[in-house]
C-alpha cells in the first residue's frame, strides 16, 4: 500500500531529520527566511563577528534546505511578471544569483505563453501543464526529477 504523507515542521523541529521532498517557504512576508519579526534570532545569541549577515538565520536556512533527500522546493512569491526570477527573500535572492543559469534552464516555461508551467498527472503519466490553466493549455513533456 502506497502511503503518502504530508507534515508541517519548524526549520528547528526539522533537525535531524529527513523527507524525500521538503518546502521551504523563502517568503518573508509570511514568516519566511530571514526572518523579520521582533525578537530576531540574531537577538537571542552573542553577537559575533563572522562576517556575513544574519549568521544565526542562515544556518536555521541551511539545516532546512539539508533535510530534502530527493527534491527541495523553496517557496517564495514571484514578480508580477509571472515568470522572473526574483524573491524578496535575501537568502532566495542570493540563491537564485549564484545559479541563475542553472534556474533558468532546468525550470519549464510554457511555450504558448512563456509563464511557469507545473507538474500535472494523467493517466499517460505526468506532464509539465501551463499554471494559467485553463485560459492557456500548453503543455510540455515532463523530464523527470
Amino acid at each position: 500500500m502506497d502511503v503518502r504523507s504530508v507534515r508541517f515542521l519548524t526549520a528547528h523541529s526539522s533537525k535531524g531529520l529527513e523527507a524525500d521532498y521538503v518546502f521551504v517557504i523563502a517568503e518573508r512576508e509570511f514568516g519566511g527566511f530571514p526572518s523579520r519579526v521582533s525578537g530576531d534570532l540574531d537577538s537571542l545569541f552573542v553577537a559575533r563577528d563572522e562576517g556575513i549577515e544574519l549568521p544565526e538565520e542562515r544556518r536555521v536556512f541551511y539545516v532546512a534546505m539539508t533535510r530534502a533527500r530527493k527534491g527541495l522546493f523553496l517557496v517564495s512569491r514571484m514578480q508580477d511578471d509571472g515568470f522572473a526570477l526574483a524573491s524578496d527573500s535575501e537568502f532566495l535572492s542570493e540563491i537564485i544569483k549564484d545559479n541563475a543559469k542553472m534556474l533558468v534552464e532546468s525550470t519549464p516555461h510554457c511555450p504558448k505563453c512563456m509563464g511557469p508551467m507545473r507538474i500535472a498527472d494523467s493517466v499517460n503519466g505526468p506532464f509539465y501543464g501551463c499554471c494559467a490553466y485553463p485560459s492557456c493549455r500548453g503543455i510540455r513533456k515532463f523530464t523527470g526529477f
